[in-house]
């Protein structure tokens, strides 16, 4: 049994306008939307307590 768990926040931030269009059209090329991407990137790190990301 898969937990559904609830979305119930709207979260927003600051990042580079040039950067966010490429996120999108990658995400739209790999068959998801970035709210989604990032949704499943929040989960990850809840759960595994940890990230895992290239630095600066």
């Amino acid at each position: 049994m898969v937990a559904i768990i609830e979305r119930n926040r709207d979260f927003k931030f600051l990042t580079n306008k040039e950067l966010l269009e490429q996120a999108k059209i990658n995400s739209k090329k790999q068959g998801t939307t970035l709210s989604r991407a990032l949704d499943l990137f929040v989960k990850q790190v809840a759960i595994t307590r940890e990230i895992n990301l290239m630095s600066e």
